[in-house]
């Protein structure tokens, strides 16, 4: 059998970091929309724990479809590839809704948080007090920092949950 080429690990994590950025755009809807639905809410978390089962999925059928000759390494990175892809869709989204759709969202957040520690009392009040520091100072993260926040995190945790996911990928073998 012929090597694979490592533009195969990179097309086939394209296409795959498309779908996964619909997981994670899907799971950035209802956590918006999840105040006013129980259904979203709920929805919400499902899509939460999604992402490692659906890039078992996809690594899997990429590691089928060549035979099982993918090598832990190699999808490794078509799966870290992926998580990061789909963290770019979905800081492209991240970024339009707290830039243009809602700018008030993360504010808003904070200030509700700021409520619900002054009705548990005297303990959360350094904390309280410190959120309202943040909001008067101007202190909140913009939608630029909160979109590469999101990104670099992805790339961390993609690496480890994919490295994990490949593990598994390559124990299950794969039929003649």
């Amino acid at each position: 059998m012929e090597p694979l080429s490592p533009s195969y690990i990179y097309k086939r994590a394209s296409t795959d970091g498309i779908i996964m950025g619909a997981c994670f755009i899907g799971f950035f809807a209802c956590s918006m929309l999840s105040s006013s639905s129980l259904i979203l809410s709920l929805l919400g978390f499902v899509l939460m724990c999604t992402p490692p089962f659906l890039l078992y999925f996809l690594l899997r059928r990429s590691h089928v479809s060549v035979g099982g000759r993918l090598s832990y390494c190699q999808l490794w990175i078509e799966g870290t590839l992926t998580m990061v892809l789909g963290s770019v869709f979905l800081a492209i989204v991240t970024f339009i809704y707290l830039r243009w759709v809602n700018p008030t969202f993360l504010a808003d957040q904070i200030t509700a948080t700021v409520e619900i520690l002054d009705k548990l009392g005297p303990d959360y009040e350094p904390l309280s007090e410190a959120m309202n520091t943040m909001l008067a100072d101007g202190e909140l993260p913009s939608a630029v920092q909160v979109a590469g926040s999101l990104i670099q995190s992805a790339f961390l945790t993609g690496a480890v949950v994919a490295a994990i996911v490949a593990a598994i990928v390559r124990a299950v073998k794969v039929k003649s």
